[in-house]
């Protein structure tokens, strides 16, 4: 998983890059959550994947891990999170 920070609204956030686009990932995983039915969302979101890249970082394995499970969620077509799109790249092979 290729990761990247980016801002918006002037707030330091953590994305990632699937098909050429980058998502927010704790929004994506929010997404996810809800869709999972959690009924606290973006507050588990938060505090597992912070969008912050330290703090991110800082959950080592676990949040590793429900990063690369909101992707697969991507390329499996299960989730349409496209509104989470931060931005797309032009030129950019990404995998």
């Amino acid at each position: 998983m290729r990761l990247v920070t980016f801002e918006r609204f002037g707030e330091e956030r953590i994305g990632f890059i699937h098909e050429e686009m980058v998502f927010d990932l704790t929004l994506c995983y929010a997404a996810l959550l809800r869709k999972e039915g959690v009924a606290v969302a973006m507050r588990v979101a938060n505090a597992l994947i912070p969008p912050d890249m330290l703090k991110f970082l800082e959950g080592e394995e676990k949040a590793l891990e429900e990063a690369e499970r909101v992707r697969s969620s991507l390329r499996k077509g299960r989730e349409r999170l496209r509104d989470r799109v931060v931005r797309k790249l032009h030129g950019l092979s990404a995998k």
